[in-house]
């Protein structure tokens, strides 16, 4: 619940638990107070709580092969006297600064969950973004009559194994390579010396930079005989 992994898996990916007394340590370097199981459940139910409080969470992540992007909004079920709110209004402001915005009533919101804290109702509503969202990092408002919460919607890649492509473009700037040094393997051949300084040569980036780029063989070159 506290986002602590309680397993792990080694350099020889033999699989490792963490003791209680582990959790219970990192737990409390957290500031979570706990001396018997009492306090473990009170320090659950306290997360839950704060969590239903909050109505959006931080970030959302999704890839571009996912068609249909699920939101979900924490509200308190209004009690007796209390206002209510009609209307969830959503407005997505994309990395370029263009925006699209969208209204829903709240009986066309489906519910996802209900649950009761500490004698308070709350329930989860959710509803999908189906409009076409570009890849990047994004800004999601929603706004009602009761409440305004902001998250990030981070759309990435579908593709996640570098595998599938040829080449990684980084669009580095060749401000970068100015007097980059590369010091070469004491085991490298002359024909790999060569094709190294031809590839320089071929790069595509100002000649300037080029000038600066020096190779240099390894101090320890000749003298290994392993």
């Amino acid at each position: 619940l506290y986002g602590i992994e309680t397993e792990y898996d080694d350099f020889w990916g033999k699989k490792h638990q963490a003791s209680k007394e582990e959790l219970i340590n990192i737990l409390k370097s957290m500031g979570v107070v706990i001396k018997t199981q009492r306090d473990i459940e009170l320090a659950i139910l306290k997360f839950k709580i704060r969590n239903a409080r909050k109505h959006i969470k931080s970030v959302y992540v999704f890839n571009e092969s996912q068609k249909e992007l699920e939101i979900c909004i924490n509200t308190k079920l209004a009690e007796k006297n209390e206002e209510i709110w009609n209307t969830l209004t959503w407005n997505i402001i994309f990395e370029k600064g263009n925006s699209i915005s969208h209204k829903i009533k709240r009986e066309d919101l489906k519910i996802k969950s209900e649950s009761s804290l500490n004698n308070k109702k709350y329930i989860t509503y959710k509803f999908l973004l189906t409009e076409k969202i570009p890849l990047g990092y994004h800004t999601l408002q929603i706004k009602t009559e009761k409440f305004e919460c902001e998250t990030r919607i981070m759309l990435t890649l579908s593709l996640i194994d570098f595998c599938n492509w040829d080449y990684l473009d980084l669009r580095f700037k060749d401000d970068l390579f100015r007097n980059m040094k590369i010091i070469l393997s004491p085991w490298v051949s002359e024909e790999a010396y060569n094709e190294l300084r031809q590839m320089i040569e071929d790069w595509n980036i100002s000649d300037e930079i080029k000038q600066t780029i020096k190779i240099q063989r390894s101090v320890v070159e000749g003298t290994l005989n392993l």
